[in-house]
């Protein structure tokens, strides 16, 4: 077996550079920097050497370079990662490909596992789908690891996943419990719907400069919005997909036009606005009452 170490003995004096400007054939295992490669091709850098490994085109460009520090670079010189792959966005170039996703049948496979600072521990991961026919079975699903599970096996608990609803829609689910019927679902991992939500202080902005066709409620509205407010059929309930706890609440089709939102929601902001119209009409009426009761009273004094 002929290795590179010993070649380069029999060819070149000692210190001297070896030019090959033919092809090069070797059987046995190469080794660059080392007598005694480990490898196919063994290579070992000086505390000198920036480099371990580069890769130039024609005109000199780097293709691939591996550092000293072991981080690799793809399309560039030096790696600003342990990982770095450069591209051209604009020109319609892909980054980074893996060729390794799952049919809609067998979502088994991880495309990227993160584990604990260099080990096999606590991992996590990023899986994808893929289905040529049906839309809802493309998606990217991410998986956290389980604290009840070993530490060494990889993470399953599905908490969020990115999912088409149709050719041009997705959808965005967090604990998943089956399609998502909405561009966002949130579930308790059983119920679809299931899960709670927590928001911040959040408001709708009310300057007049953003405001168009603005016009001023009148008694007839206020009438008519204490109407709707008294024709409002509260119910309890569960969601369905499973044995969520009861709720309180109204349904959308029993709802008057003023309070619906979109896809199927009862508007918050506006059922405020309907309550606060409906106590200025029950203001106005008590006021009213008032009146006639201090009408009274003046007419039975004067008597």
């Amino acid at each position: 077996m002929i290795r590179i170490a010993i070649l380069l003995l029999l060819v070149s004096p000692a210190g001297a550079d070896m030019t090959v400007t033919s092809d090069l054939t070797i059987t046995g295992e190469a080794g660059f920097g080392t007598s005694a490669p480990r490898a196919r091709l063994d290579v070992k850098i000086d505390a000198a050497d920036n480099y371990a490994i580069k890769v130039s085109s024609q005109n000199g460009n780097v293709l691939l370079s591996i550092d000293n520090a072991g981080d690799v670079a793809v399309g560039l010189e030096a790696a600003g990662a342990r990982l770095d792959v450069t591209g051209v966005a604009d020109d319609g170039s892909i980054g980074l490909q893996l060729r390794a996703g799952n049919s809609s049948n067998t979502v088994t496979s991880s495309q990227f596992v993160f584990a604990l600072s260099g080990t096999q521990t606590f991992r996590q991961s990023i899986r994808s789908q893929h289905d040529e026919t049906q839309e809802n079975e493309n998606a990217i699903d991410f998986y956290l690891w389980n604290s009840t599970g070993s530490p060494n096996t990889l993470g399953n608990v599905h908490v969020l996943s990115i999912r088409a609803s149709s050719t041009t829609t997705g959808s965005v689910h967090v604990m998943p419990a089956g399609a998502a019927p909405f561009e966002l679902v949130v579930s308790d991992g059983q119920t679809i719907g299931g899960g709670t939500m927590q928001r911040g202080e959040w408001g709708i902005p009310s300057s007049r400069e953003i405001k168009t066709d603005i016009r001023y409620l009148r008694g007839n509205d206020m009438r008519r919005a204490y109407e709707e407010l008294k024709s409002l059929k509260h119910k309890i309930f569960r969601y369905k997909g499973g044995r969520s706890p009861w709720k309180r609440g109204l349904i959308y089709e029993e709802a008057p036009d003023s309070i619906r939102g979109p896809s199927g929601t009862i508007s918050l902001d506006q059922r405020l606005v309907l309550m606060e119209m409906a106590m200025k009409e029950v203001h106005e009426r008590l006021t009213a009452v008032d009146r006639t009761v201090t009408q009274m009273e003046r007419g039975d004094s004067d008597e």
